[in-house]
């Protein structure tokens, strides 16, 4: 009996002192992540950084944390982030954000409220801890900005690996999507995103580098609402200016009612709409659904040698 406590004590005592020096890496690896980026020229700031959970978890809390680009075009504000993983798999991460932040966006503020945002991610056992998978889920989430609201009731959203040296599959599923209009605000039944993203480098958790977009495959991007919808396909590639650059291919359900829709909510007028039924009806591949290959390039989306729309910056 005297040997087992013994034993227990001292397993006791060595176990506590693994926690109190994985709490120590797991503060100075995250204090040394935050000094490498400012030497890059990244403005951020926060209060405090804490790791409790003894003695068998590491939740970590940073509060009041400000992260800003170097050139301020995007940033990132929330009263606190908590991340949390058990002690004997500190790889498998829970990361949890506040029901209020602050998004900068092409150097717009954009307003973000959420319920039960969280996000687990996994990483791989190698000295730079390479992302294998992350899904990110909230319950009703808003974003609000110079361009309206867009919310939805309910997102998951993942990634994963694709099998190039930095491509991802990435995932969305959104229900109930609020989006602004000149009338006010639509709701959609669902929004979906399936597509494989080209990064300049893979995701790895010590990393010195911010990944950047090089391109996309989209094989899915869907809005649906009522008895309309739209399903958007194609490729495109970021151009050295920072703008996609390639084809894509948009399907309208039941464009003509799409139409009339457009033009009740003021975004296109009377004229305009009777010409884009004329053209809906004239492309129309089956009944009730049109086609229409569209192009990008030179930071404009066009059809045919038309411009319809200026894009924006991906990068």
């Amino acid at each position: 009996m005297r040997l087992m406590t013994t034993v227990l004590v001292g397993a006791s005592a060595l176990y506590g002192g693994y926690w109190f020096i994985g709490q120590a890496g797991v503060e100075k690896a995250s204090l040394a992540a935050i000094e490498t980026y400012r030497d890059q020229g990244w403005n951020i700031t926060f209060d405090s950084l804490d790791t409790v959970g003894f003695p068998s978890r590491f939740d970590t809390t940073i509060e009041n944390i400000s992260v800003q680009s170097p050139d301020s075009r995007f940033g990132w504000n929330a009263p606190f982030f908590q991340v949390f993983a058990l002690s004997y798999s500190p790889h498998k991460v829970i990361a949890a954000w506040p029901e209020t932040q602050t998004l900068t966006l092409a150097g717009e503020p954009v307003e973000v409220t959420s319920t039960g945002m969280r996000a687990s991610a996994n990483f791989g056992l190698s000295t730079s801890l390479p992302l294998e998978t992350a899904t990110m889920e909230s319950g009703a989430i808003m974003f609000t900005g110079a361009f309206g609201t867009i919310g939805a009731d309910h997102l998951i959203a993942a990634i994963r690996p694709a099998g190039g040296v930095a491509s991802y599959d990435v995932w969305l599923d959104a229900n109930q999507v609020t989006l602004p209009t000149i009338a006010g605000t639509e709701v959609l039944t669902l929004g979906k995103l399936d597509a494989t993203i080209e990064l300049s480098e893979e995701i790895r958790l010590r990393d010195e580098r911010v990944p950047v977009l090089q391109g996309a495959s989209i094989r899915d991007l869907r809005l649906d609402w009522e008895d309309m919808g739209f399903s958007i396909n194609g490729e495109f590639v970021v151009d050295s200016s920072g703008y996609p650059e390639g084809r894509i291919t948009i399907s309208a359900r039941n464009m003509p009612v799409v139409i009339d829709r457009l033009e009740a909510a003021g975004v296109i007028e009377r004229d305009v709409a009777i010409t884009y039924r004329n053209v809906a009806r004239s492309l129309q591949a089956r009944e009730g659904s049109v086609e229409v290959p569209l192009s990008m390039r030179g930071g404009m989306l066009a059809f045919g040698p038309f411009p319809l729309a200026s894009l924006p910056k991906l990068r």
